[in-house]
């Protein structure tokens, strides 16, 4: 029988067994009893030392994060979402007119919306299915993938001329396949493609390779075991 990898007695577990999942990680009592006495001070802001207690929190943020991830401090930018991170690098992203964003089907709104939003850019959305028959949404459980099946293969085969940056999942929502980031970062590298990646169901969890990745987003909800609101951007010095 293996141990928990976190001891239970950080948490307030009672009487409930929790494994995590794709929604949300329990947070730390610590933690817990740590925001609460800084957020009880907004009753009285006249007792706040602004200096001491609020201006070091992003930098100790983004030290944190570069632990988790395995990357630099100062490339983590403070987002309150991977959704806010993924809008930033669209948005910031110097597409030109018929530019193509290529993600496999079945991505989480976060890695779709973002991208579909700069259609009225003529920036074209394409999604690539893993399998033959794969299917998404709510007709995502009746079609799992076979064993043996090349998914990175599926989406470097799709790369077109017209791909300018390819978005994937690192570890899917819908069917929990976990993607080879080295594989595909190098590969869109080699053919000049920008490489981004929504983190959030991996990160905490397991520690990223970052080598061949452009951006890398994430909350802090999941894995990280943090409250909704918060998360960050990672990008590539180069990027």
């Amino acid at each position: 029988m293996t141990s928990a990898p976190l001891p239970a007695a950080l948490f307030d577990f009672q009487d409930h067994l929790w494994v995590l999942h794709c929604a949300k990680g329990p947070a730390p009592q610590e933690a817990v009893t740590a925001l609460s006495a800084l957020l009880s001070k907004e009753l009285h802001p006249w007792d706040l030392d602004m200096a001491s207690e609020w201006a070091g929190i992003p930098e100790g943020l983004r030290l944190e994060a570069a632990k988790v991830i395995g990357g630099r401090a100062e490339d983590i930018s403070v987002s309150t979402s991977t959704s806010a991170g993924l809008v930033a690098v669209a948005q910031g992203f110097p597409f030109r007119k018929g530019d193509e964003v290529l993600a496999p089907l079945g991505e989480f709104p976060s890695n779709v919306w973002p991208w579909k939003a700069l259609e009225s850019r003529g920036v074209q959305f394409r999604e690539v299915s893993l399998w033959d028959g794969q299917r998404s949404g709510a007709e995502s459980l009746d079609s799992l993938p076979p064993q043996a099946t090349d998914f990175e293969a599926r989406i470097l085969a799709a790369i077109s001329p017209r791909t300018r940056l390819v978005a994937v999942s690192w570890v899917r929502f819908q069917d929990g396949l976990k993607l080879d980031l080295d594989r595909l970062g190098m590969a869109c590298q080699e053919r000049g493609v920008a490489f981004v990646v929504d983190g959030i169901q991996g990160v905490g969890t397991h520690l990223p390779s970052l080598q061949y990745v452009d951006a890398f987003a994430c909350g802090g909800q999941k894995g990280c075991l943090g409250p909704q609101g918060h998360g960050f951007l990672w990008t590539s010095a180069a990027f």
